[in-house]
């Protein structure tokens, strides 16, 4: 599907009533969904794996947007970095400063990182899976939840 601004509009206040709500972020998802029946299947399935994406990767993609984490940059994190989507691509929805922003965000190397920002693992589930697992297991684990 081709990214929009209408669709990342809508994917920016999904994420954004997600990480303000105290609710299952599936039932914040279908009321959104149910509020705005003018989306098709198509465009809610892309929505909502884009911010699913944004929940798993949290912690890395937190990171990468440095001191200003907001919903829109978030996305755009995930756009680029996790889903490999090039400037060109993003064009529909990029501005120039924040074209800037994003490279920079795409040049970090996680391995600078702790391992536990690194695997998109909180520190209490890293602490206890690592007691258990080798980190190449570990890593592999993670991997495997993140997808």
């Amino acid at each position: 599907m081709r990214l929009t601004p209408l669709l990342f509009k809508h994917a920016e206040s999904l994420l954004s009533d997600l990480l303000h709500s105290s609710f299952p972020a599936d039932l914040v998802v279908s009321r959104y969904f149910r509020q705005h029946r003018e989306l098709g299947h198509a465009e809610r399935g892309w929505i909502a794996e884009l911010v699913y994406t944004v929940l798993r990767r949290k912690r890395s993609l937190a990171v990468r947007c440095a001191d200003d984490v907001t919903s829109r940059r978030l996305l755009l994190a995930a756009l680029a970095c996790v889903q490999r989507l090039n400037r060109r691509e993003l064009d529909a929805v990029l501005g120039e400063a924040e074209g800037k922003w994003l490279a920079n965000a795409k040049a970090m190397t996680p391995d600078d990182w702790p391992a536990a920002v690194r695997l998109d693992l909180p520190d209490w589930l890293y602490e206890a899976l690592s007691a258990t697992f080798e980190p190449s297991e570990l890593d592999a684990l993670a991997a495997s939840l993140n997808q």
